[in-house]
C-alpha cells in the first residue's frame, strides 16, 4: 500500500509539472492555443485530493474517521467528473446548435447530480461506500451506480468520437482514444482492486494527452486575439455540412481600427481586439468565434429563429464600452449575415470577402444580409475574374476605339481605346465593373501593358498618321500611375513597335493624381521627355482641383460627359460649362467634351469653345476593323448632310453597355 500511495504521490507531481509547463506555453505569443489552464488546474486539484485520500486510507497516517469519509466521497465524485469533462469536450467539437447543446448540457448533468446526491447521502445510508472505525474503505450496495453513470459517459464519448472521425486528425484521434484508456484502468482498479490507488498516475497520463492534442491545435489558431483562424472556419463549416449542419456566419468588419491602432499603439490594438474575443466567446463560444483577417471576425450561429438573438448578441457586445489604457473606447462595425448552406467549401471565403466590400461601400455601422441574389453577383464576379486571366494567359486584350472629331480640322484626328471584356453568358462588362475587380485581384496592371501593347500594334498595322490619326489616348489606372516602372514599361512597348512617341497619350482621372500627387509628378517628368503627352480625364466628374493641371504637365482637359449633359438641360449649367472651357484655353489646353449624341449637343459643345468631340452623335466604340470605316469621309457626311438622327439615334443604343 505505501509503495502505491508514492506512485500516486509521483502521479501527482507529474501534473504539476505539466500545469507549470502550460503556464509558460501560454505565454508564448508563437504556440500558444485558445485554451486555458483551466482544465489543468481542476485535475492538479483532484490528484492531490486523491493523494490525500490514499494516504488517509492507508496505515501510515491516523487521520478522523469523518475526514477520511469526506475525502474518499470527493475522490469517488471526481472519477465520475472526469469523464463527463471528457463527454463534453468532445461534444463541443462537433459544434451543434444552441438548442442541442442545451439539451446534452441538461442530460449530462442530471446523470451527474444523480451520482453525486448519492455520494453526499452515503454518509447515512452507506448505498455507495462507508469507513469502519479502523478506517478502513468499503462498498456499498449501490456503489454499481457510479460504474454505470461512468460506462454512460464513456459510451457517449466512444461514439462522439466515431462522428468525429472526419473533423480530427489522426493524431488528435489517437491522443483522445488514450484519454478514455487512461480514464477506464482507474475504474477496473476500483472494481477489482479496490486497495491499489493508481488514479493519480493514470489522471496524469490523461492530462499529458490533453496538454499533447492542445498543442496540436495551435495550427488553428490566431496568435494574436487566440480566436480560431481562418483556415479553421472553412475546415469547420466543411465538417458541418458534411454532417449536414449548416450554420449561420455572422461576419464582424471593424470600422476605421486604424484610429485606434494610431492611438493606442499595435499593442493596445491587439488587446482590445482580445477583449472583443474573449466578449463574443461569452456569448457564443469558444469555438464558434474566429478571426478571418485583419479587422475583420467571424461568428458561426444559431440556424432559424434564433439566428435574430445571435445578431442582437452581437450587437450587444459591439455596444459595450471596453477599457483601454485608463480610457473607455466604444467599437463601431459593420455585420453581415451569411447564409452558409448558399455557400459550399471555400466559396464561404470568396462570399465573406465580397459581402464585407459591399457593406464597407454602404458606410459605417452598416448591416448586410447577403441573400440568394448575392449568390448570382458573386458568380458573375467569379466568372469576369476567370475571362480576365484567360485573357492575360493567351497574352490579348480586346480593345474598341471611339474617334474624337476635331472641330476646327472637321475631321477626326484622335481616338480613344477602350478596354472590352466580353464574358461567357454575361455579355460586354462595363469597364467600370471589371476595372475594379482587376485593382482588387492585382490584374490591372497586366491589363494595361496588354492593352497598350494592342494599341500600339493598332498604329504600327493600320498607319494611322496617313490616315490623319494624331494620337490614340490610352487610359492609365491609378496603380499603373503610382509604378515606379510604367516609364520603362511604355518606352519598352512603344520601341517594340517601333511607332512615334507622340502618337501615344496616355488618359490620367482627377482620383490618380489626389492618390499620390508625386510619385505622379516624377513618372509624368519622365514620360514626358519620351514625348509622350497627356489627357486630363472627366474633368469636373469629382471635386476636381485645378492644382493638377498647374502642377501636372497636361496637354488636354477632358470634360466629363455628365458636366456636358447637364449644360444641355439648364443656362446655368451651359455658362459653366462655357467659362470652364475659356479658362482652359486661356492656359493654353486643348479642350474635349465627351458625352455628345445628338446635333444639337454637338452645336453647343462647338459655341462653348471646345476643340474635340467625342461621343456616340460621331461613333460608339469600336473593334479595330470597323473603326478604319469612320475614317472615310464619307462616314462624316452622312452624319453632316444625311440623316444625323438616324445616326444618333443608332449609336445611342450602345449607352451604358460600354461607358
Amino acid at each position: 500500500m505505501n509503495l502505491n500511495i508514492d506512485f500516486e504521490i509521483c502521479g501527482s507531481l507529474l501534473m504539476l509539472l505539466m500545469v507549470v509547463a502550460e503556464g509558460f506555453r501560454s505565454r508564448n505569443p508563437d504556440i500558444r492555443s485558445e485554451r486555458s489552464r483551466t482544465p489543468g488546474l481542476i485535475l492538479m486539484f483532484l490528484s492531490f485530493v486523491n493523494v490525500m485520500t490514499a494516504m488517509c486510507v492507508s496505515e501510515r497516517y491516523s487521520v478522523p474517521k469523518a475526514v477520511t469519509g469526506s475525502l474518499c466521497g470527493i475522490t469517488i465524485a471526481m472519477m465520475c467528473a472526469v469523464p463527463m469533462m471528457l463527454t463534453r469536450y468532445a461534444y463541443l467539437k462537433l459544434r451543434h446548435s444552441k438548442k442541442r447543446r442545451r439539451v446534452f448540457t441538461l442530460l449530462s448533468t442530471g446523470w451527474y447530480v444523480v451520482a453525486l446526491a448519492l455520494i453526499v447521502s452515503t454518509g447515512f445510508t452507506k448505498w455507495i461506500f462507508y469507513v469502519d472505525e479502523d478506517r478502513g474503505y468499503y462498498h456499498g450496495k449501490y456503489f454499481w451506480v457510479l460504474y454505470a453513470v461512468t460506462g454512460i459517459y464513456l459510451f457517449v464519448f466512444v461514439r462522439y468520437m466515431i462522428m468525429m472521425r472526419k473533423k480530427l486528425e489522426r493524431t488528435q484521434i489517437v491522443l483522445l482514444s488514450s484519454m478514455v484508456f487512461f480514464e477506464l484502468v482507474p475504474l477496473l482498479f476500483s472494481l477489482f482492486l479496490p486497495g491499489v490507488p493508481v488514479y493519480s498516475l493514470c489522471l496524469a497520463a490523461g492530462y499529458g494527452m490533453m496538454y499533447l492534442d492542445n498543442g496540436s491545435s495551435t495550427a488553428r489558431t490566431d496568435n494574436t486575439t487566440l480566436a480560431l483562424n481562418r483556415e479553421a472556419l472553412i475546415s469547420d463549416i466543411c465538417s458541418m455540412h458534411n454532417d449536414g449542419v449548416y450554420p449561420e456566419v455572422y461576419v464582424i468588419a471593424l470600422d476605421n481600427f486604424k484610429i485606434v491602432n494610431e492611438i493606442y499603439g499595435v499593442d493596445g490594438g491587439n488587446q482590445l481586439m482580445r477583449a472583443l474575443v474573449r466578449s463574443l466567446r461569452r456569448r457564443f463560444g469558444t469555438p464558434s468565434v474566429y478571426r478571418f483577417s485583419g479587422d475583420i471576425f467571424a461568428v458561426t450561429g444559431s440556424i432559424g429563429v434564433e439566428s435574430k438573438k445571435d445578431l442582437d448578441s452581437i450587437k450587444h457586445v459591439l455596444g459595450q464600452t471596453y477599457r483601454l489604457n485608463d480610457s473607455d473606447v466604444r467599437l463601431s462595425a459593420c455585420i453581415c449575415h451569411i447564409h452558409s448552406a448558399d455557400h459550399k467549401g471555400r466559396a464561404i471565403v470568396s462570399a465573406i470577402e465580397y459581402a464585407v466590400t459591399q457593406v464597407k461601400s454602404m458606410g459605417k455601422a452598416q448591416f448586410l444580409e447577403v441573400e440568394e441574389s448575392f449568390v448570382g453577383q458573386m458568380k458573375r464576379r467569379k466568372a469576369i475574374e476567370q475571362e480576365i486571366v484567360k485573357n492575360l494567359n493567351e497574352g490579348h486584350f480586346e480593345v474598341h476605339y471611339q474617334p474624337i472629331y476635331d472641330v476646327k480640322r472637321q475631321s477626326f484626328h484622335s481616338m480613344e481605346a477602350l478596354a472590352r471584356l466580353n464574358v461567357p453568358d454575361y455579355g460586354y462588362v462595363s469597364p467600370e465593373e471589371f476595372v475594379r475587380i482587376a485593382e482588387k485581384n492585382g490584374t490591372i496592371l497586366q491589363i494595361g501593358l496588354l492593352v497598350l501593347d494592342e494599341v500600339c500594334r493598332f498604329i504600327k498595322s493600320a498607319d494611322l498618321q496617313s490616315r490623319g490619326i494624331d494620337f490614340i489616348e490610352v487610359n492609365l489606372s491609378v496603380m499603373q500611375c503610382m509604378q515606379k516602372r510604367i516609364c520603362d514599361d511604355v518606352k519598352s512597348v512603344i520601341r517594340k513597335y517601333d511607332i512615334p512617341p507622340q502618337m501615344i497619350n496616355l488618359e490620367i482621372t482627377e482620383s490618380a493624381a489626389a492618390y499620390s500627387e508625386q510619385m505622379l509628378i516624377r513618372n509624368m517628368a519622365r514620360m514626358s521627355l519620351l514625348n509622350v503627352t497627356f489627357s486630363l480625364d472627366d474633368y469636373g466628374s469629382g471635386y476636381s482641383n485645378i492644382n493638377y493641371l498647374v502642377d501636372l504637365p497636361f496637354s488636354i482637359a477632358k470634360i466629363d460627359k455628365y458636366v456636358v449633359w447637364a449644360a444641355s438641360q439648364s443656362v446655368k449649367s451651359r455658362l459653366i460649362l462655357e467659362n470652364t472651357v475659356a479658362m482652359f484655353k486661356d492656359i493654353n489646353l486643348k479642350v474635349v467634351a465627351e458625352g455628345i449624341e445628338s446635333k444639337e449637343m454637338a452645336e453647343m459643345a462647338i459655341k462653348a469653345g471646345v476643340d474635340y468631340i467625342q461621343g456616340f452623335y460621331y461613333s460608339k466604340p469600336l473593334p479595330r476593323d470597323k473603326v478604319l470605316s469612320c475614317l472615310e469621309g464619307a462616314y462624316l457626311a452622312r452624319i453632316q448632310w444625311g440623316d444625323p438622327e438616324k445616326v444618333s439615334n443608332e449609336n445611342s443604343i450602345w449607352r451604358g453597355r460600354y461607358e
